[in-house]
């Protein structure tokens, strides 16, 4: 064995084969490269992954339609449900408002009943005709006849007619004295009117020519008061109404008497004047000659004539002009210091043809304010006529009990 042999030998005898090598002195074998996949194959992959994305879009827009269309759903199901209980809420509230409003007229039907039991039970008079009861300042208006006021009767049943001798303009057939108004009865809410007589007259129920003269028209006719009458056409006025009504005594249309009309004119007050709280006389209150001054009152240019009724203020009773724009006829004969006179406010000789002067109340557009007083008494012959003169009807009603 030569020596390199030997060497080789024995170096294979110490090393030993690279299968049975020392962890750490590993010498990795190269591994074979693997194949590459070929084109088709990338192309197939590609088309699959392509593929695979469009189904899952799809898929993706099919899920959110579904979800539209729930979600659609369901709100058109709310708002149906919305709707009905706004429909049944509406039915509820409409059915409760009936009622309430059935409740509250039936409140007031019982109320107005009430109301009507005890105003019955109170009344002052009754309508001579409907037999309905009838309160103080209550109207009465009938065709053909004038708006007529219930008047109120005394507290005490009687008041005290005529002025106290200190009363300025007292005259002395003013005698204070006691009256009894025990019986209700109506006063014309204002003077007779030009149309309302007009109206007579084209019935022929009244004599626009009698006593010789014509009644005429100085200051205007319509609303106007009727001037220029007699006593007797002042009663063929009344009688006229009546008849158109078909009414009869004691319910029929007639003159006041004395005491009535006073009363009516005082409305409550026993000062001079009939206005309310008790006022002084001015010329805003009443038609009369503003020239003068009573008490104290103003003055103001004044031009002669009546005014329309109606023009000035009521009284506390509903009257209008009880004072001023014309003298008012009444029923009864005049007699100077009231001894004859009945005290239970009935007219005294108010039938009576031989009755040489009649009585006239309230002042006019031409006198000055101490002829307009509430007692102020003014006497003429039943046939005087003048453009100052007017009138008013009354009527006796039923007692309301």
């Amino acid at each position: 064995m030569n020596y390199y042999r030997f060497v080789a030998v024995l170096a294979a005898a110490l090393v030993p084969p690279l299968s049975h090598a020392q962890p750490g002195y590993d010498v990795p074998i190269p591994a074979k490269a693997p194949a590459g996949p070929s084109e088709a194959e990338v192309q197939a992959k590609r088309e699959a992954a392509a593929q695979a994305a469009r189904a899952n879009e799809l898929e993706r827009k099919l899920a959110a339609a579904e979800k539209a269309r729930r979600e659609a759903e369901e709100k058109s199901k709310r708002a149906a449900d919305t709707a009905e209980r706004a429909e049944n809420q509406r039915k509820a509230d409409e059915a409760k408002r009936l009622a309430d409003q059935e409740a509250a007229d039936q409140r007031a039907a019982d109320a107005a009943a009430k109301a009507e039991r005890e105003r019955s039970a109170r009344a002052l008079a009754r309508h001579p005709q409907t037999k309905q009861p009838l309160n103080a300042k209550d109207i009465i208006s009938e065709a053909y006849g004038p708006r007529m006021v219930v008047m109120p009767l005394p507290a005490s049943g009687s008041f005290t007619m005529g002025s106290p001798s200190n009363e300025t303009g007292h005259q002395n057939d003013e005698k204070q004295h006691t009256v009894r108004l025990g019986k209700p009865y109506a006063l014309a809410e204002t003077e007779t009117t030009f149309a309302q007589w007009d109206a007579c007259v084209s019935d022929g129920g009244c004599n626009a020519d009698g006593d010789k003269a014509k009644v005429t028209a100085d200051f205007g006719r319509g609303q106007h008061p009727v001037i220029n009458v007699t006593h007797s056409q002042a009663r063929q006025y009344a009688a006229w109404v009546s008849k158109k009504l078909k009414l009869n005594p004691p319910y029929h249309y007639r003159l006041p008497s004395e005491a009535e009309w006073e009363w009516a004119a005082r409305a409550g007050n026993a000062g001079p004047f009939g206005f309310e709280r008790n006022q002084n006389i001015s010329p805003t209150l009443a038609r009369y000659d503003w020239r003068q001054s009573y008490a104290g009152s103003p003055t103001q240019t004044w031009e002669p004539g009546t005014m329309p009724v109606s023009s000035y203020p009521p009284s506390a009773f509903g009257l209008h002009d009880m004072a001023g724009n014309v003298k008012e006829w009444v029923a009864d004969c005049y007699e100077s210091d009231y001894s004859k006179v009945p005290d239970n406010g009935t007219a005294y000789r108010e039938d009576d043809n031989t009755c040489s002067f009649r009585l006239l109340r309230g002042g006019s557009w031409y006198f000055t304010p101490k002829f307009v007083r509430a007692a102020d008494r003014f006497s003429g012959t039943p046939t005087v006529r003048s453009n100052f003169i007017g009138f008013r009807l009354a009527r006796m009603l039923p007692s309301g009990n």
